[in-house]
């Protein structure tokens, strides 16, 4: 089984990525899981004091309800939890399960916030593929304060201050991982503008061959969207840059998040071959 694990800034575009990754027939991917970032602290040192037990257990039982598999929690670890590869090794193989239960060699799990974890992920199996999606700051920032002051219940990054802090603290991790063996990173900007050129790099990362399936994206909104995951309805739209900082920014605030991300180059993130 091949596990994939699709991370970045959050309104960065990963929904679209993952229902495009996920239209090749032998991929399974779901909904966001959230299994490590609602049971451990981002920072690792943090993590050493967590002790996992009843309330981690059944918080992914009730994950694992909405998709009909609640007998998968059998694979949890009983107990206190202290073992934080322990934890993941059995998150792991819950997800080895779900994928094998629709005969998919591949599974592609996608929450954005497991970018905080790909240590761990990878200390568990390094084998893990780690697929990141990086999306030119202003237009990423627009997004996350236009989504945080629309759904404060799911982002607290409300202000351009708030968004811009996270944008450029995630983008400083990421670049950190440039050249390490199992990550990849694709840019927003080139998936839309060149979707087909951008999927076969990816697809040759994840060792699957090229297949037309992935361009039908649109289909696979319903199986990777929640309910109240009401902003990202556009994700079965047509294909195109949203506009959204054109939009909703001023020119003032436009040129304060420049000033303030312009050290902050992309280049570093383009990405020719599989590694």
């Amino acid at each position: 089984m091949t596990r994939v694990f699709l991370v970045g800034t959050a309104r960065a575009g990963t929904t679209l990525l993952q229902g495009m990754l996920g239209s090749h027939p032998l991929v399974y991917t779901l909904p966001e899981t959230h299994f490590l970032d609602k049971s451990l602290p981002k920072q690792p040192w943090l993590r050493i004091f967590r002790v996992l037990g009843e309330g981690d257990r059944q918080r992914v039982a009730a994950f694992l309800a909405t998709l009909q598999a609640s007998e998968l929690a059998r694979l949890l670890p009983e107990g206190r939890i202290y073992d934080k590869q322990r934890w993941t090794r059995a998150l792991l193989a819950i997800l080895d399960e779900l994928a094998a239960r629709q005969q998919k060699t591949l599974w592609l799990e996608k929450t954005p916030l497991h970018l905080y974890y790909t240590d761990l992920l990878l200390a568990t199996d390094p084998a893990i593929r780690i697929v990141h999606l990086l999306r030119d700051p202003v237009d990423n920032i627009a997004s996350l304060v236009d989504a945080g002051q629309k759904h404060a219940e799911a982002f607290r990054q409300n202000s351009l201050q708030k968004a811009t802090a996270r944008w450029v603290k995630e983008y400083k991790m990421q670049a950190a991982l440039v050249g390490q063996a199992g990550h990849y990173f694709v840019r927003y900007e080139r998936l839309v503008d060149s979707p087909e050129a951008v999927l076969r790099g990816a697809l040759a990362f994840l060792g699957l061959d090229w297949n037309p399936a992935v361009l039908d994206f649109g289909r696979r909104a319903a199986d990777i969207t929640t309910a109240s995951e009401t902003w990202k309805d556009r994700n079965s739209a047509e294909l195109a840059r949203s506009g959204k900082a054109e939009r909703i920014l001023s020119e003032q605030n436009w040129r304060w998040i420049m000033d303030r991300t312009k050290q902050y180059g992309m280049g570093i993130f383009e990405q020719t071959s599989p590694s």
